[in-house]
C-alpha cells in the first residue's frame, strides 16, 4: 500500500510539472528569463561565451517544429426556453 502511495505521488508531482507549471507562466516571464541568464552567462563567461551560448540555445530551439495554436471557437449558445 504505500509502494502504491509513492508511486501515485510520483505521478501526481510528474503532472503538476508538465501540465500546471508550462500554463501558469506566460510566454514574457519565459523571455524574460532567458534575458536574465544572457545576463549572468556574460558576467560569469564574458560577452564573447555568453553570445555563443545563446546563439546555441537559439539554434536548438529553431530546430524544433512550430506549431501555431488554434484559434479557440467557441460551440454557439443554447438558449433555454423561458
Amino acid at each position: 500500500m504505500t509502494a502504491l502511495r509513492i508511486v501515485a505521488f510520483a505521478f501526481g508531482a510528474v503532472l503538476v510539472y508538465s501540465l500546471y507549471l508550462p500554463s501558469s507562466c506566460p510566454p514574457e516571464r519565459f523571455v524574460e528569463q532567458v534575458r536574465r541568464e544572457h545576463d549572468l552567462n556574460a558576467a560569469f563567461w564574458g560577452a564573447d561565451h555568453a553570445g555563443k551560448i545563446l546563439s546555441q540555445v537559439l539554434d536548438l530551439a529553431g530546430q524544433l517544429p512550430y506549431r501555431p495554436r488554434p484559434e479557440l471557437s467557441y460551440p454557439p449558445l443554447i438558449r433555454l426556453a423561458a
